[in-house]
């Protein structure tokens, strides 16, 4: 990885601390995602296990914990125990919301004097505008997990229910 962990580069920011979890976890889903597409499917099985059981020992409602689940599901050799995972981590989805609006989103320095006066003349809105974006975050996962969800039952209701999440998440434009 060439680049610092969005995690480092927060930290380095005046955010939240860097910590070992942060860059691990990242890592392995990272090396995992790289494995599962060079077709070593149990190599990166047990590379989002270890990301899923780093994500579970980080706080309630992380939204890590989520994704986890939702790519460990690739991995599952069992139809029954992708649709498992992937009801598990549309739970996971649904608490991390809370997560979002509790998470501590502090103000950070801007690249120039236009956004410095904008910061300036909008004090206060930078947490808003963070999690705004961290909520169409957590909404984008959601329905990518509800759409593998739906793939896997066939249902009609189930996709028409993906694709609303993805029409809320993306807006209508983006859900063709």
């Amino acid at each position: 990885m060439s680049a610092k962990p969005i995690w480092a580069a927060e930290a380095a920011a005046g955010g939240q601390p860097w910590r070992l979890a942060d860059e691990l976890w990242q890592r392995w889903m990272v090396v995992a995602r790289e494995a599962f597409h060079d077709g070593r499917a149990a190599r990166a099985g047990a590379l989002w296990r270890a990301a899923g059981d780093m994500a579970a020992s980080l706080s309630s409602g992380d939204p890590r914990a989520a994704a986890s689940l939702d790519a460990l599901a690739n991995a599952c050799g069992r139809e029954d125990g992708r649709r498992k995972l992937l009801l598990q981590a549309l739970e996971a989805w649904t608490r991390a919301g809370a997560w979002v609006e509790a998470m501590a989103v502090t103000e950070r320095a801007r690249s120039s004097l236009f956004h410095q006066r904008l910061a300036t003349r909008h004090a206060g809105a930078w947490p808003d505008i963070q999690r705004r974006r961290h909520r169409r975050t957590l909404a984008a996962g959601r329905a990518a997990t509800a759409a593998r969800l739906a793939s896997l039952t066939g249902e009609s209701a189930a996709v028409r229910a993906a694709l609303a999440l993805r029409r809320n998440a993306f807006g209508e434009r983006e859900s063709g």
